[in-house]
């Protein structure tokens, strides 16, 4: 559990309209600001996705992928644990909110939406952020896939932890070295970032996310390597 820093929830959305299908939702996606306003619920209008100003705390949880499947990366295999992995986020949010609605409480699922999971985890005490920008979680390291819920819900929020994963990255560099796409940075951390994927002002790894998106394709799949 971390406290809700707005400084990690995205400036915007995008919401596919339920009768546009799926090979034309690139282009007919609605974009819309995410906002806080004095509202008792979270809600959407024509026009921008409200989160109420009483949302406080955000439930992180980091959603193990099948180690030996994701081994065969970049094939089919990997996707097919990734995909899956997806999958229980999703079931993992609709409990966990019903679970909280019950409470008499609201709660926003988001998968990767909403803000930016890796920070929110770090915050969280799941794990710590890395060189090739996943969260690295004591039991798991980066083979994990991460979800939030948002709410109103009294919390008490856990502390980051530390288990030296900032001193590892600094000189193992191997995920750099590996990286098809070279789009993971081999240099040290920096303040400013490389793209507009990254979010300049905090000290990190800034890493190329164009290179890696241009080389999905190629992968055949969710590259993974």
């Amino acid at each position: 559990v971390a406290r809700l820093n707005r400084n990690w929830v995205y400036s915007e959305a995008v919401t596919i309209p339920a009768d546009v299908p799926y090979e034309q939702s690139l282009h007919k996606h609605i974009e819309k600001p995410i906002v806080f306003k004095d509202v008792p619920l979270p809600m959407e209008t024509d026009d921008e996705l409200i989160i109420p100003n009483t949302c406080e705390n955000v439930i992180v949880a980091g959603i193990a992928m099948n180690r030996e499947m994701m081994q065969t990366a970049p094939t089919s295999m990997a996707c097919a644990a990734a995909a899956f992995c997806y999958s229980r986020m999703c079931m993992f949010d609709m409990w966990l909110c019903q679970f909280i609605r019950y409470m008499g409480y609201y709660a926003i699922p988001s998968c990767n939406g909403v803000g930016q999971s890796v920070a929110f985890a770090v915050e969280a005490g799941l794990g710590q952020a890395s060189r090739m920008g996943l969260c690295i979680t004591p039991e798991f390291g980066p083979n994990v896939r991460l979800t939030k819920v948002f709410t109103n819900m009294p919390l008490v929020p856990d502390k980051p932890i530390d288990f030296g994963v900032t001193e590892f990255c600094e000189t193992c560099k191997k995920c750099a070295r590996e990286c098809p796409s070279k789009a993971i940075s081999e240099g040290p951390r920096t303040f400013e970032g490389r793209s507009i994927h990254n979010q300049s002002g905090k000290l990190q790894w800034q890493n190329d996310h164009n290179k890696c998106l241009d080389y999905w394709p190629k992968s055949g799949g969710y590259c993974g390597i």
